[in-house]
């Protein structure tokens, strides 16, 4: 079914929305599972000037031979080549490129350009896409949403096979699917930062526009995003995206109160099966070492992911995180989700520590009990000793 089709399935005020803020963005712009132990190297090799490259082993499973990935990052004067390689012997395709792309910061309206294989940064109700084409806006940074579940520390992750930028729904069930992206061990600058929701000084505004093919689906895509600071602590963002398949609007709301920030998001998704809403609202606050959040998220069953499928039915997130010094973390979360066609709720308790020890090393230890249809408990300790002095 083509894109004209579908568009009149979206919530006309939605659409327009969008339709009316994107345009104007260029000459705007100013601007469980098991938890599964991970053993980052964080270890930067400099051969030649300008070169970097790192390699950091990755979660191995079921007695399989270690997996690991190899980074490599080259400043050539006029922008810079970033290329990621995986390698997994016991895999049938033992090599599996990541990405590779030149970024470079170009004067004028396009300001950071990005060739190659990359990721669309998503927004506070999308996800990020593995894309091959180009993005040009703001700096790349993965948004991750107020209710992404981020229980994680350096060489500890709750791995599964959801990422959390899909939704705290699915951090509710799974978690992280690529651990060292969202993990951010390594040094090497090749890691795609993880940001939430920002606010810009009144009047500022800044974009984001990505086209290509979706990598894992080889189909179009092409999204834009174009966010505006309308008052002193509100900032407010009109995102669209594009598929041969799928089309969604969406805008998001982001308020500095009671010390902290409150996002609010509303999008509406249309594809040849029907369309759907997704709608949620979240507050973060960080002072003195310690972070709470609580959001609140729901969905209607013909709402559809980028990826194609469905979110769930409602979804609960709550965290605090303590910074207790000399790199001593404490990490307590709970997620309640329950899907469409299940019986039951899914729900999970997680507590993550990260405590220091001499020259550099770090002892990490996880622990998880999780109630619904795969209830039971799991735990996980992980020591991480750097190899450069």
């Amino acid at each position: 079914m083509s894109c004209a089709r579908r568009v009149p399935r979206l919530h006309p005020w939605l659409a327009l929305s969008a339709a009316m803020l994107l345009p104007c963005a260029g000459a705007w712009a100013q601007d469980a599972h098991a938890l599964a132990p991970v053993a980052p190297s964080g270890v930067v090799m400099r051969p030649a000037p300008g070169l970097q490259i790192q390699y950091e082993p990755l979660s191995a499973e079921g007695g399989q031979p270690v997996a690991g990935r190899l980074d490599g990052a080259l400043e050539t004067g006029a922008g810079k080549l970033r290329a990621g390689l995986r390698i997994d012997p016991s895999s049938g395709a033992r090599l599996d490129w990541l990405d590779a792309n030149w970024e470079a910061q170009v004067p004028g309206p396009l300001h950071t350009l990005v060739l190659g294989e990359t990721q669309g940064s998503g927004g506070g109700w999308s996800q990020n896409v593995p894309l091959t084409g180009l993005r040009f806006g703001r700096p790349l940074a993965l948004r991750a949403p107020s209710w992404a579940d981020d229980v994680f520390l350096p060489g500890l992750a709750f791995a599964g096979t959801a990422a959390p930028q899909h939704g705290f729904g699915d951090a509710a069930g799974t978690a992280l699917q690529d651990t060292r992206t969202l993990l951010g061990t390594g040094a090497l600058p090749t890691d795609t930062p993880l940001r939430g929701p920002e606010l810009l000084a009144p009047g500022a505004t800044d974009y984001e526009v990505a086209l290509g093919r979706v990598r894992d689906q080889d189909a179009g895509y092409a999204a834009g995003g174009w966010r505006l600071g309308l008052a002193p602590g509100l900032t407010a963002e009109a995102r669209t995206e594009w598929m041969p398949s799928r089309l969604a609007h969406g805008v998001e709301v982001v308020q500095s109160a009671a010390g902290g920030m409150l996002q609010a998001v509303l999008a509406q998704s249309a594809d040849a099966a029907g369309s759907g809403l997704r709608w949620g609202m979240g507050f973060v606050r960080s002072e003195d070492g310690m972070r709470w959040n609580l959001a609140w998220d729901a969905a209607e069953r013909g709402y559809t992911t980028v990826a194609g499928g469905g979110e769930p039915r409602s979804a609960l997130r709550a965290g605090t995180r303590w910074e207790l010094g000399r790199r001593l973390t404490a990490d307590l979360s709970y997620t309640r989700s329950r899907a469409w066609e299940a019986e039951a709720a899914d729900a999970a308790w997680r507590f993550a520590a990260a405590v220091p020890l001499a020259r550099r090393a770090s002892l990490s230890l996880g622990l998880a009990l999780r109630e619904g249809p795969q209830a039971g408990w799991n735990a996980a300790m992980t020591l991480s000793v750097p190899l450069a002095p």
